[in-house]
C-alpha cells in the first residue's frame, strides 16, 4: 500500500488543487480512468461551444439581411467544424503528457474505488495488479455521467449521449432527423447546433417548459425562438415506446418514438402521437458515477447519490473533499473551478504553503452561481427568480429593458415587432434597490451578465453553512467564531474570487489578474 500527501481522483477542475499541492512540493497522485481534462474538455463545454459558435454565426448571417447585409447561401461546413472540435478535444493528450512528466506526481490511469475509510483501490486500464493507495488528503472530482433511464423498446444502438457524441459515435455528417430527449441546457444547445447543421430536430421535454431553472418569461421567449427556427418542441411529453419500423421496411425511419403527455392518469387517444428519427440523443440530466463506492469510506451521500459537502468542500470524512458535479450542485465548469480555487486556497494558501488561517479562510456561496445556456438566443442568469420571490412572499421590484430600446440593439437588427428571440434584461431588486436576480436572453447574454455577477459578489460576504452537520471540530469552531470576509469593489481580489461563466470572453478580462506584474516605480 502506497501513501501520499494528496490524491486527486479525476483530472478536470480538481487539477487546480493538485497543481497547488505540487507547488508546495507535496508527494501527490492523480487517478484518471478516461481522457485527461475532465468533462469540460472532452465531452462538455469546450467542444460543444466550438459547434455552438459556428451555429450562432450561421444564424446571425441569415438574420443580417434585416440590417442590409446580403451574402450568398451560407452553410455549416460540418467536416471543417468537426476538425476544430477534435483539435480542441485532443488537447487532453498534452495534459496527460504534462502530468506524466511531473517529478513529484504518480499518475494512475484506471478506475478508483474506496475500500474503506481513506483507502483506495485502483484498477488499471492496462490490467495488472490492483494498486492500493492512502493519503492525508483525498480530493474527489469525478464529475458525473448522462442519465439514461430505460425506455420500452430502446436498444443500445438507438441512442447517443454527450459522451458518445463526442466519442465513438461522433457523426461524420449531420443526421437527417434527430430526436432529443431533454429540454435543459444540453438538450437546447444540441437542438440549436443540429438544426443549424440542417437536421430536422424534435425536442421532447418532460417538464411544462424549457430550462426549468430559468425565469418562466425567459423560458417562454426561448420556446418561441426555437419553434420559430423550425425546431419541433414537445413540452410536458414523455416517450412511451421506441419502435423500429426499418426492420420491416428498409426505406422507413430507423426509429419511431411513441409519445404521450407527462401527466397522471391514462392519456386520451387524441393526446397520443409519434415522431420518426434516425437517432435519439438523450440529454435528460446527470447522475453520479457508480464505480467509486464512496459509501464504503463512510462518505455521506444525498438521496440522489451525490456526495454531500459543506461550504469548505469537506465531506463527512475528515481529510476527504469533493468538488464539481460529483457534489450535486449546479453542473457548470465555472462552479467546479470556483470550488477548486476555494479548496486550493484553504489547503495551501497560508504562510509557507500551509493551510489558510481562520481569518483568511474562504467559503463557497451557492446563492450566486451564474447559469448560462448557449442556445439561440443565449440565456444567462444569476440570483433569484420572480417565482421564488413570490413563493417566499418577499417584497421586490422588477424592471425590463429590451435590446431594441438601445442604439446598439437597433444596430444589431432588434426591433419591437421582431418577436422571436428578442433580447431582454430582467432585473429584480429588493425595495431598497439591492440586486436579487438578473435574467437575460439575447445576443451575448453571458457577457451582459458579468457586471451583475461582480457587483453582487462585491462587499461583505454573507456566511451560510452548507450541511451544518458536516465539518471537522476545527470547522465547527471556525463557524462558531462568526467568519467575516470582504471582497473590495474594483479590486484584483474581486476578479480572483467572483465567478466567471465558462467558457465566455469574460475570462479574457477577468483572468488578466493572474498575469499582473510586480509593482513598477516610475522614474
Amino acid at each position: 500500500m502506497k501513501h501520499y500527501d494528496l490524491i486527486l481522483i479525476g483530472s478536470g477542475a480538481g487539477n487546480i488543487v493538485l497543481d497547488a499541492g505540487l507547488e508546495q512540493g507535496l508527494h501527490c497522485a492523480l487517478i484518471e480512468k478516461g481522457k485527461f481534462g475532465g468533462t469540460c474538455l472532452n465531452r462538455g463545454c469546450l467542444p460543444s461551444k466550438v459547434l455552438v459558435t459556428a451555429a450562432n454565426l450561421l444564424r446571425d448571417i441569415k438574420k443580417a439581411e434585416a440590417i442590409g447585409v446580403h451574402t450568398e447561401q451560407a452553410r455549416l461546413d460540418w467536416p471543417a467544424v468537426s476538425r476544430r472540435v477534435w483539435q480542441k478535444i485532443d488537447e487532453n493528450q498534452e495534459i496527460r503528457a504534462e502530468y506524466h512528466a511531473e517529478p513529484n506526481l504518480d499518475v494512475y490511469e484506471g478506475s478508483a474505488s474506496f475500500t474503506g475509510p481513506g483507502q483506495l483501490e485502483v484498477k488499471l486500464n492496462e490490467g495488472g495488479e490492483r494498486q492500493l493507495l492512502t493519503a492525508d488528503k483525498i480530493v474527489i472530482a469525478t464529475g458525473g455521467r448522462s442519465r439514461t433511464d430505460a425506455l420500452p423498446g430502446l436498444r443500445d444502438g438507438d441512442y447517443i449521449t454527450s459522451e458518445s457524441f463526442f466519442g465513438s459515435r461522433y457523426p461524420t455528417e449531420p443526421w437527417k432527423r434527430v430526436a432529443i430527449l431533454g429540454g435543459g441546457p444540453i438538450g437546447t444547445e444540441f437542438a440549436h447546433v443540429l438544426s443549424s447543421a440542417g437536421s430536422e430536430v424534435h425536442l421532447i421535454q418532460r417538464n411544462v417548459r424549457l430550462l426549468p431553472h430559468e425565469d418562466p418569461e425567459i423560458s417562454q421567449i426561448l420556446l418561441e425562438s426555437m419553434t420559430g427556427l423550425g425546431i419541433d418542441v414537445r413540452l410536458n411529453t414523455v416517450i412511451s415506446q421506441v419502435e423500429h419500423p426499418a426492420k420491416q421496411d428498409p426505406s422507413a425511419a430507423r426509429l419511431r418514438l411513441q409519445l404521450r403527455p407527462n401527466k397522471a392518469g391514462s392519456a386520451q387517444a387524441g393526446d397520443l402521437t409519434s415522431i420518426e428519427a434516425d437517432i435519439l440523443l438523450i440529454a435528460a440530466g446527470i447522475v453520479p458515477h457508480a464505480d467509486l463506492h464512496p459509501e464504503l469510506a463512510g462518505i455521506s451521500l444525498d438521496e440522489r447519490g451525490w456526495i454531500r459537502t459543506n461550504e469548505l468542500l469537506e465531506t463527512s470524512v475528515p481529510g476527504i473533499y469533493a468538488l464539481g458535479d460529483c457534489n450535486g450542485g449546479a453542473q457548470f465548469r465555472h462552479k467546479a473551478n470556483y470550488e477548486a480555487e476555494i479548496l486550493a486556497h484553504n489547503l495551501f494558501g497560508g504562510q509557507d504553503g500551509k493551510a489558510a488561517s481562520w481569518q483568511d479562510r474562504r467559503w463557497a456561496r451557492y446563492d450566486l452561481i451564474p447559469y448560462v445556456t448557449y442556445a439561440y438566443p443565449e440565456v444567462a442568469h444569476i440570483g433569484r427568480t420572480e417565482a421564488e420571490l413570490v413563493r417566499n412572499r418577499q417584497p421586490y421590484r422588477v424592471g425590463y429593458h429590451h435590446y431594441y430600446q438601445t442604439g446598439k440593439g437597433y444596430a444589431l437588427g432588434y426591433e419591437e415587432t421582431a418577436g422571436q428571440g428578442d433580447g431582454l434584461v430582467k432585473l429584480l431588486t429588493d425595495p431598497d434597490g439591492m440586486f436579487l436576480g438578473v435574467h437575460i436572453i439575447g445576443h451575448e447574454a453571458a457577457l451582459l451578465l458579468q457586471p451583475f455577477v461582480d457587483l453582487m459578489y462585491a462587499g461583505p460576504q454573507p456566511f451560510e453553512p452548507q450541511h451544518p452537520d458536516l465539518g471537522s471540530a476545527d470547522t465547527k469552531a471556525w463557524r462558531a467564531a462568526g467568519p467575516e470576509r470582504q471582497l473590495p469593489p474594483a479590486s484584483l481580489q474581486l476578479l480572483d474570487e467572483s465567478i466567471v461563466p465558462h467558457p465566455t470572453l469574460n475570462e479574457a478580462a477577468a483572468w488578466v489578474s493572474a498575469y499582473m506584474s510586480e509593482v513598477k516605480q516610475p522614474g
